[in-house]
């Protein structure tokens, strides 16, 4: 059930579908189906094995804080680590296990390359609402703005259906709202090149998707290769998810709590904390 504009059902109070779309069967990519999973509960990021067991894949989730998810996330890792590859896996994964109607992505990368990719002539991906290939911190403040400002709107939304998060009006309307995943890779160059003023936009948006976001499924994924240690006291304290590559070991002593991350083994190899604070 496809719901109408926010701002109808806002005014409105209406939360009939604008169209109901029936699926008899999954789409198929090159002989797989794809589309089949609901995020309603939140979105599996799909990184892998868990502890190498091939039996075992990872269900760590971008939805309610709880042992294997949370609101937001933050992954780090150092040049030539597999960040990149990593990303890559976590959008394609996005892309291929829910429909566009059931998660967003909004995309920005100071280093340009890896989210000017899909903005290329040719590439449609109906998911992906949002592409900031930039170094201007204006421009990354304002598309924080806009996604902030959504997210207020679905609050309010919520509100008026007599419900207090995404998982309860879908549940109370039957509509298939979609999750908003903003994923930032490189974002320590975002406030290298920021004026003092931006920086601190910056950080009062993010922290606003940190506090707010939960309830409106709005999901804010952080990534770098070097951790700045001055956010570790505002931005950090409600990302409950994360997750190092390998990395130096004031990189993974920052983001996860200890340097587990410095020793790793094999490029691929991710340690994750989902206890936030705890080390």
């Amino acid at each position: 059930n496809v719901p109408r504009s926010i701002d109808y059902m806002l005014e409105t109070g209406d939360f009939t579908p604008a169209k109901t779309i029936v699926i008899e069967e999954p789409p198929m990519f090159n002989g797989s189906p794809i589309w089949t999973r609901s995020s309603l509960k939140g979105v599996c990021l799909g990184f892998g094995y868990e502890n190498s067991n091939k039996k075992e894949l990872s269900n760590v989730s971008l939805g309610n804080v709880s042992l294997t998810s949370g609101p937001h996330f933050h992954l780090g890792g150092k040049s030539g680590g597999g960040k990149s590859v990593c990303l890559e896996n976590i959008i394609f994964n996005m892309l291929y296990t829910y429909s566009p109607y059931e998660v967003n992505l909004h995309l920005i990368d100071a280093k340009i390359s890896e989210a000017a990719r899909y903005a290329v002539e040719g590439m449609r991906v109906p998911h992906i609402k949002t592409i900031g290939a930039t170094v201007d911190t204006g421009y990354v403040i304002s598309i924080t703005d806009a996604i902030a400002r959504k997210a207020d709107k679905l609050n309010l939304l919520f509100g008026k259906a007599g419900v207090n998060n995404l998982t309860a009006f879908r549940e109370a309307t039957g509509l298939t709202m979609p999750r908003d995943v903003l994923i930032v890779d490189e974002y320590q160059l975002q406030y290298l090149k920021a004026s003092s003023q931006e920086s601190a936009q910056l950080t009062k948006n993010y922290d606003k998707f940190c506090t707010a976001g939960r309830s409106s499924g709005t999901h804010l994924m952080l990534c770098t290769q070097s951790f700045l240690s001055e956010l570790k006291k505002t931005l950090f304290k409600n990302i409950e998810l994360r997750a190092c590559l390998c990395c130096e070991p004031a990189t993974s002593e920052g983001i996860l709590g200890n340097h587990v991350a410095s020793d790793c083994k094999f490029v691929g190899q991710l340690f994750f904390n989902t206890a936030a604070h705890q080390s």
